[in-house]
């Protein structure tokens, strides 16, 4: 099940559920080097199926925080506010 997160500003950044596409994985982990630790009891562990991740490549996920940050910083990217500041 998808959370709806209601109405968002013309364009804005997708979120990473919108974005999300089966199959993909923004991660491939190196062999372990190290020994195979025991997991929780399965009580403990949620399914897989309740778990409900966005699958994003890894590409998709730089772009979609690189195109993000402006927002976070206040509406510009911090370094042309600088240098437009600079003598």
């Amino acid at each position: 099940m998808k959370a709806d997160f209601g109405i968002r500003c013309a364009g804005a950044e997708p979120l990473l559920y919108e974005l999300s596409k089966p199959g993909r994985t923004a991660a491939i982990l190196p062999a372990l080097d190290v020994p195979e630790a025991e997991l929780p009891p399965a009580s403990m562990l949620r399914d897989q199926d309740q778990v409900d991740l966005p699958e994003v490549s890894e590409p998709d996920l730089a772009r979609h925080y690189v195109a993000a940050q402006p927002a976070q910083l206040g509406g510009g990217h911090w370094l042309s506010t600088r240098s437009a500041r600079a003598p």
